[in-house]
């Protein structure tokens, strides 16, 4: 077992009881530390038997580094170009002449995203098994004004991204679930990986059980203070999600996989075969800050991947991810070769913070222990800013 090993194991489960995380799953890749996977917490609340490293859970925004990995792929064979309007594509997208593909997936359109619409927020809450079509999706962000002005500003919305398999699915002529299988699961050999149809809301076996503090109408901030301190006192317990049905995530965060799939990814996205040398690279250098007003600053938005800031001793590239009832991060240094996989069953903590954070800095202390672990930003992976969320996924 890895020396670092040792720290994690004692670290981590105190963690997931002050952030009331039921369960996690964490893998690692590092060719000079050693390879190390762990399961913390249990599957299911009322149960003691944990996590597996072999669980399929719900991997939220991962997916988006998914969807914008088949656009460059597009782009390679000549199919479209970043530089296109929407509206080449797909009518009727407010301002669709001027908003491009590369906008779309920098998440710099404009558009509003129909994650933060309250009425989406409270049908999700009261009829969980809704079936939402990309179609509807749209109609609920289109019904808003544009937040700004294309290529203005920063800010995540789920929008662009159904747009860009909407893209997909309208250059490949199948289904964006077909395209990803073709072209991202098969030749990765990623068995345990799919975007299920969107009347499935059934996770393989094995899974764990899925879970969410507060209902989905609430602002993704703390738990009223009585709840809260019920909460990490263990005296409340949070509703099960398991089942609720992920359309409406589709490809901005419908996938379902397991941690050895969501590695082989993450590596194969960075430093592999999914992309031809120059558009790779090109993707890892093509990284604008998300705060506009602090260009130095270490968190980064490319065209479908982050860059996690680690002064002297990175970066690493990669996704975070919450929907209802899991979260997860992916993230993979090619420098040294290093691969971190965090897999949570709760969406937020109590606190309302992402529970991958509260993973992530001890095991960057851990890989990097010469180097002060920062993590600006990672919350910029929500849906929405975490100041004004309504939204249940990011």
């Amino acid at each position: 077992m890895p020396v670092y090993a040792a720290a994690l194991n004692e670290q981590i489960p105190p963690i997931l009881k002050e952030n009331g995380i039921p369960g996690a799953i964490v893998l690692i890749r590092s060719p000079d530390k050693g390879d190390w996977s762990a399961t913390f917490g249990v599957a299911g609340i009322g149960s003691d038997a944990p996590p597996s490293l072999h669980d399929h859970v719900r991997i939220a925004s991962i997916s988006k580094s998914m969807t914008a990995t088949v656009i460059l792929q597009l782009q390679q064979e000549g199919e479209l170009a970043i530089t296109d309007p929407i509206s080449r594509y797909i009518p009727g997208v407010p301002d669709g002449d001027s908003i491009t593909i590369q906008q779309l997936a920098e998440m710099r359109s404009g558009l509003y995203s129909y994650a933060d619409d309250p009425g989406f927020a409270a049908t999700l809450e009261k009829q969980p098994d809704t079936v939402w079509t990309p179609q509807q999706l749209l109609g609920i962000a289109f019904a808003h004004p544009q937040n700004f002005p294309p290529g203005r500003q920063y800010e995540y919305s789920n929008t662009n991204y159904v747009l860009l398999g909407l893209v997909i699915e309208k250059v490949t002529g199948t289904t964006a679930a077909a395209a990803l299988k073709a072209r991202i699961f098969d030749p990765l050999g990623l068995r345990n990986t799919m975007l299920p149809a969107a009347a499935d809301a059934a996770l393989p076996d094995p899974h764990p059980r899925g879970y969410m503090w507060g209902p989905n109408e609430a602002s993704d901030g703390p738990l009223p203070q009585a709840q809260l301190e019920a909460a990490l006192a263990g005296d409340l317990q949070p509703a099960d999600h398991t089942n609720d049905n992920p359309s409406w995530a589709w490809t901005a965060g419908g996938v379902i996989s397991r941690a050895e799939d969501v590695a082989d990814f993450i590596e194969a996205m960075v430093a592999g075969p999914l992309l031809d040398d120059a558009t790779r690279q090109w993707r890892l250098v093509n990284m604008k800050p998300t705060d506009l007003s602090d260009p130095g600053g270490a968190s980064k938005l490319g065209f479908g991947t982050y860059g996690f800031g680690l002064e002297g001793a990175g970066p690493m590239y990669g996704h975070p991810g919450n929907i209802v009832g899991f979260s997860g991060l992916a993230a993979h240094d090619p420098k040294v070769g290093t691969t971190v996989v965090i897999l949570t069953t709760v969406y937020l903590t109590p606190r309302g913070d992402s529970p991958q954070n509260a993973l992530f800095a001890p095991i960057l202390s851990q890989l990097y222990p010469d180097v002060a672990a920062q993590l600006p930003g990672l919350d910029s992976s929500r849906s929405t800013p975490p100041t004004s969320s309504t939204g249940p996924g990011r």
